[in-house]
């Protein structure tokens, strides 16, 4: 799936520790992720991927493959 960005919009680039402080209370058990989803506002399948990833390869599964 190719991401296309509306004139002037950028797409926002997540760091390994900005991805794992949004998802700590899931991992915790503290919220669903339906909860984090409403009050971080992003889609409820990358917070489920970026769960996924961090179960299956810890820190360096968050980690992006993008250059910037």
């Amino acid at each position: 799936m190719i991401k296309v960005a509306r004139k002037g919009q950028r797409f926002k680039y997540w760091t390994a520790n900005e991805k794992y402080k949004i998802l700590k209370p899931a991992l915790e058990f503290e919220k669903s992720t339906w909860n984090i989803t409403i009050e971080a506002g992003l889609n409820n399948g990358m917070i489920n991927n970026w769960i996924k990833k961090y179960r299956e390869n810890g820190m360096d599964g968050l980690t992006s493959n993008i250059k910037i």
